[in-house]
């Protein structure tokens, strides 16, 4: 038993698809005319190319509620057209979705262009993890760690630290690697830090304030840096990750092996500590 015709509601993923390809334009040949206009009014309307319910334009009783509201039934017009196109002798289903089909070709590809040419890098971003540590311990003098739990333990923290390198950009995991560089260790028992004078790196790295400022702001977001203002000198502080310390350790360790610290923070090579 076939259903009864009701007006159901587009799901919201269809009516997004459909703005989305639509490029803000009334999708009728040549016509130009704005779907949000520039107060951020919804001016456009919402069209059945086979009508919801019977008394409709081009209505087909072989259709199901759920296709009449799909996203290949419905396009984006502006009121004008989408009176215009009441006249079905003219506008026939055929002839809807090949008006339909034409629009939304040309905005598919501009927004697939667009896709293709951005890529998120920190999704990319795969860090390496440690198994042993040995090489690390060793270089810092440290006793290795008793048993396997407490080494379990080492690793799931230099786990941890790598979650919160991963949402960084690239560029400001540079500018940390570059902090811990060039700063000064400050260790206060377990906890441990790194501060660098704003100055020093301005000139460092032949920047400009308003360069250092932004990758500062960027790191602050991710609870990795904050800024200390010490009688107008203002310092850069790495904040301590850990329960225990790490940067400076690790600082240590790159100068004494070579492996260069931006391996470890940029590209995610924490497996070179072992």
């Amino acid at each position: 038993m076939s259903e009864t015709p009701k007006r159901l509601v587009p799901k919201k993923e269809i009516v997004r698809e459909l703005y989305l390809k639509s490029g803000n334009e009334c999708a009728f040949g040549g016509c130009s005319e704005r779907l949000i206009d520039k107060d951020g009014v919804l001016v456009g309307e919402l069209c059945h190319i086979e009508a919801a319910l019977p008394d409709g334009q081009r209505f087909n009783p072989s259709q199901t509620n759920e296709e009449r509201c799909s996203f290949e039934n419905l396009l984006l017009l502006c009121s004008k057209h989408h009176t215009v196109t009441n006249d079905v002798n003219v506008y026939t289903v055929e002839r809807l979705k090949r008006i339909k089909s034409e629009h939304e070709t040309k905005y598919t590809d501009i927004v697939r262009r667009i896709q293709n040419s951005m890529t998120d890098f920190t999704e990319l971003w795969k860090p390496k993890l440690p198994t042993k540590l040995r090489r690390f311990y060793q270089v810092n003098g440290w006793d290795p760690p008793e048993g396997e739990e407490q080494l379990r333990e080492v690793v799931a923290d230099i786990e941890k630290l790598a979650g919160r390198l991963r949402p960084v950009p690239k560029s400001a995991l540079t500018f940390l690697a570059i902090l811990i560089e060039r700063g000064q260790m400050q260790s206060l028992g377990f906890n441990d830090s790194i501060r660098a004078l704003h100055h020093d790196i301005v000139e460092a790295c032949e920047t400009d304030d308003e360069t250092v400022v932004k990758y500062v702001r960027i790191l602050e977001r991710h609870n990795l840096v904050s800024v200390e203002d010490d009688d107008g000198a203002a310092e850069i502080v790495v904040k301590s990750i850990l329960d225990w310390p790490f940067w400076g350790p690790l600082k240590i360790f790159c100068k004494e092996t070579g492996v260069y610290l931006k391996e470890i923070i940029v590209e995610g090579r924490f497996d070179l500590l072992d």
